[in-house]
Formats: C-alpha cells, structure tokens, sequence
C-alpha cells in the first residue's frame, strides 16, 4: 500500500481528521501530506488591517537573516523551499537576494495578535471537517488546485493565486490535489480554531 493510499484511508477513517491538524511542527513531517505549523509571529495593525507578502529566497538562513531587517517577519520552510513571509503595509519591500511571490491584502487583523503559517499539502480527496476560525484564513496555491466551500456556495483557487476567507465556518479539499501556504490571524487569547456543529456543508468539492 503506498503512502498516499495510507494516509487517505486513514483521513476517512478518522472523520476528515487532516493529518498534522496544522499544529504538528512541518520541521518534524517534511514530504509528508496533511496540514503543519511552519511558523509564528506576533504583529501590531494598528490601522485594523495588514498584507502578506510572501518573499522565497535560496536557503533558510538567507531567509532568517532576511528576517531580522524586515519588520514584522519570519522565516520559514515549506514544500521543500525557503520562505520570508512580511506582515506590512500595501507596499512589499525590496528584499536583497528575494524574489517576491505574492502581495495579499487587505486582511482584517486585530490590534495586536498573532499570525500562524502553515504548510498544506492534500493529495487528491483529502478534505476538512467543517470548522472556523476567530480572524481571516488566507490560502496561496503553489501547486493544484484548492476547492473551499462555506454556506454562500463553493470557491475554486488555482496555482498561483490567492483566497481570503474573512470567517464562518467553511471547509477545505482538493479533487485533484494542492500543495498551498496557509495564514491565520489569530487574536491574543482567542482559540485559533473551532469545529462547527450547525453547518453542514451541500457538497464536498468532490470532481469539481
């Protein structure tokens, strides 16, 4: 049984229960499908609102020293690569040895909080449970593409662009596979996620 075909049983079995449940570290589960924590970091919006620019650079330690000079900023590691992701204003900055991926925003964003990074990689049928989350999820798809559904009908985010989901419950698959960077924002003290229990999603992307 291959790898893949294991970790499908075992996601059916288990109730769409995504393996890593974006809380175990990406650094413990490189190549592995599922959903993982590849960073956090504390930010300020004061103005309510901030943007992800997503910088990828040669090596981790470029992006880590990268990191120090960049304000709200961290380094990270995902889908093989090395990452800088900024938290800042419209405008992404030039970045010596970076090349700029995508500039996301605006993105609603308490005062003071925080942002999870993740590394999401679904092979194809992997889906959520339903659930939320207190702030916005935003999802940049390198690879595939990613099929969100909440209650006002069903979102398709192919490679190379950008989705942001602002709140309510929702779910996330993919029919034919997607390999993605995920941010939440998450307010001081707020639980980052939720399942729902009221909401029961019309369709699962399934072939779409």
């Amino acid at each position: 049984m291959s790898l893949l075909l294991a970790v499908l049983l075992a996601t059916q079995a288990a109730g769409n229960t995504v393996p890593g449940q974006c809380t175990a570290p990406a650094s413990e589960h490189v190549g592995e499908p599922g959903c993982y924590l590849s960073a956090e970091v504390d930010i300020e919006a004061p103005s309510g609102e901030l943007y992800w620019h997503i910088y990828s650079l040669s090596t981790l330690i470029d992006a880590r020293v990268a990191a120090t000079h960049a304000g709200q900023a961290v380094a990270a590691e995902a889908h093989g690569k090395a990452w800088l992701h900024v938290m800042g204003d419209t405008r992404p900055g030039l970045i010596h040895g970076a090349t700029i991926r995508e500039s996301i925003g605006p993105i609603r964003a308490p005062a003071k909080g925080r942002v999870r990074l993740l590394e999401s990689w679904f092979p194809p049928g992997m889906t959520t449970r339903a659930h939320s989350h207190p702030r916005p999820e935003v999802f940049y798809v390198l690879e595939g593409e990613q099929c969100v559904e909440t209650r006002d009908g069903i979102a398709l985010v192919a490679a190379g662009e950008h989705y942001i989901l602002d709140g309510g419950p929702h779910l996330q698959a993919s029919p034919k596979g997607r390999r993605s960077l995920v941010l939440l924002v998450i307010p001081d003290d707020t639980p980052w996620m939720s399942l729902e229990s009221d909401w029961s999603p019309k369709e699962i992307c399934s072939g779409k």
